[in-house]
Protein backbone atom coordinates (compact mmCIF):
# COMPACT_ATOMS: atom_id res chain seq x y z
CA UNK A 1 0.00 0.00 0.00
CA UNK A 2 1.42 3.57 -0.77
CA UNK A 3 0.62 7.01 0.31
CA UNK A 4 0.41 9.97 -2.00
CA UNK A 5 1.94 12.96 -0.06
CA UNK A 6 2.27 16.01 -1.43
CA UNK A 7 4.67 18.57 -0.27
CA UNK A 8 5.61 22.23 -1.08
CA UNK A 9 9.07 23.02 -0.07
CA UNK A 10 11.30 26.18 -0.16
CA UNK A 11 14.98 26.26 0.51
CA UNK A 12 17.18 29.02 1.08
CA UNK A 13 20.05 27.81 -1.35
CA UNK A 14 19.68 26.42 -4.53
CA UNK A 15 21.59 23.10 -4.27
CA UNK A 16 19.87 19.89 -4.77
CA UNK A 17 19.13 18.56 -0.77
CA UNK A 18 17.91 15.63 1.02
CA UNK A 19 14.89 15.04 2.27
CA UNK A 20 14.81 13.41 5.54
CA UNK A 21 12.88 12.74 8.73
CA UNK A 22 14.87 13.15 11.77
CA UNK A 23 14.60 10.80 14.86
CA UNK A 24 13.56 14.32 17.35
CA UNK A 25 13.02 17.60 15.53
CA UNK A 26 14.69 19.78 17.23
CA UNK A 27 16.14 21.86 14.99
CA UNK A 28 17.82 24.60 17.71
CA UNK A 29 20.84 23.47 16.94
CA UNK A 30 20.52 22.16 12.88
CA UNK A 31 21.12 18.61 12.02
CA UNK A 32 23.15 18.43 15.17
CA UNK A 33 19.91 18.08 17.61
CA UNK A 34 17.32 17.05 15.09
CA UNK A 35 19.12 13.47 15.84
CA UNK A 36 19.49 10.54 13.49
CA UNK A 37 17.02 9.64 10.30
CA UNK A 38 13.94 8.23 12.03
CA UNK A 39 14.72 4.49 11.89
CA UNK A 40 12.28 2.58 14.20
CA UNK A 41 13.13 -0.79 12.72
CA UNK A 42 17.06 -1.01 12.72
CA UNK A 43 17.46 -0.34 8.94
CA UNK A 44 20.45 0.52 6.83
CA UNK A 45 20.46 3.20 4.94
CA UNK A 46 18.70 3.32 1.33
CA UNK A 47 16.85 5.29 -1.40
CA UNK A 48 12.69 6.22 -1.36
CA UNK A 49 12.56 3.36 -3.93
CA UNK A 50 14.48 0.41 -1.80
CA UNK A 51 13.08 -1.98 0.03
CA UNK A 52 15.63 -1.72 2.98
CA UNK A 53 16.10 1.97 4.63
CA UNK A 54 15.58 3.88 7.11
CA UNK A 55 12.02 5.57 7.43
CA UNK A 56 13.08 9.04 6.52
CA UNK A 57 15.37 8.28 4.08
CA UNK A 58 12.77 10.02 1.34
CA UNK A 59 15.44 10.96 -1.21
CA UNK A 60 16.90 14.06 -2.64
CA UNK A 61 14.91 16.58 -3.81
CA UNK A 62 15.85 18.74 -7.10
CA UNK A 63 15.16 22.82 -6.67
CA UNK A 64 15.13 24.99 -8.96
CA UNK A 65 17.41 28.15 -9.68
CA UNK A 66 15.56 29.96 -7.13
CA UNK A 67 16.14 26.41 -4.69
CA UNK A 68 12.25 26.21 -4.80
CA UNK A 69 10.83 22.71 -5.38
CA UNK A 70 7.08 21.29 -5.83
CA UNK A 71 7.30 17.71 -5.35
CA UNK A 72 4.44 14.97 -5.42
CA UNK A 73 5.42 11.56 -3.77
CA UNK A 74 4.37 8.37 -3.13
CA UNK A 75 6.31 6.37 -0.39
CA UNK A 76 5.06 2.80 0.78
CA UNK A 77 7.06 2.89 4.28
CA UNK A 78 5.92 6.00 5.86
CA UNK A 79 2.93 6.02 7.23
CA UNK A 80 1.19 8.93 9.55
CA UNK A 81 0.21 6.05 12.34
CA UNK A 82 1.43 2.58 13.70
CA UNK A 83 5.40 1.64 14.24
CA UNK A 84 6.13 3.98 11.33
CA UNK A 85 3.89 6.85 11.94
CA UNK A 86 6.62 9.82 11.11
CA UNK A 87 4.15 12.18 13.74
CA UNK A 88 4.87 12.74 16.90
Amino acid sequence: MSSEHICHLKRHITLNGDLSISQWGDLTDGCTTAGPHFNPFGQTHGGPNDYVRHVGDLGNIPTDSRGEAQITFQDTVISLNGPASIIG
